[in-house]
């Protein structure tokens, strides 16, 4: 199975964020050590190149899940079919689609603002929700930007 799915945040100045989850899951008669390359085209013809080594957003290495996180996709990424091409060092390909339909906003209005000092062991967090989104992500650092 194929997905492509977006991403969006806000970095830690509330510079708006966009960015591309792309993964596949394989199977190769050979093995998974057969495979060769795995490439995902966007709908505007951008080639991505997806990894299965413990480092992009693919599980653990050599599992079969390809994939790969893309960022800083200035206006976010494009919607529409990408198409995921596998092939493997015997010169077979696969192709499969996945669609993306839309690109999901960041929440608005969000409390405390964006860098701002909480002085409270027990802060209340609320934001404006996000149509369509089915989870979120808080972020909460120190004054150098460590995880809290």
């Amino acid at each position: 199975n194929a997905y492509v799915g977006s991403m969006h945040n806000m970095n830690f100045n509330g510079n708006e964020n966009f960015g591309l989850e792309l993964y596949v899951n394989i199977g190769d008669p050979q093995g998974l050590t057969n495979i060769a390359s795995v490439i995902v085209s966007s709908p505007t013809g951008t080639n991505y190149t997806l990894y299965d080594n413990g480092q992009n957003a693919d599980n653990g290495p050599g599992d079969g899940r390809y994939g790969v996180h893309i960022w800083d996709i200035a206006g976010g990424p494009t919607t529409g079919t990408y198409t995921f091409t596998v092939t493997d060092m015997d010169g077979n390909t696969a192709v499969v689609t996945d669609v993306l339909n839309r690109v999901i906003d960041v929440p608005r209005n969000t409390q405390p603002l964006n860098n701002s000092i909480v002085n409270t062991a027990t802060p209340t967090f609320s934001w404006d929700a996000v149509p369509d989104a089915d989870h979120y992500w808080i972020g909460v650092h120190d004054m150098q930007h460590n995880d809290v």
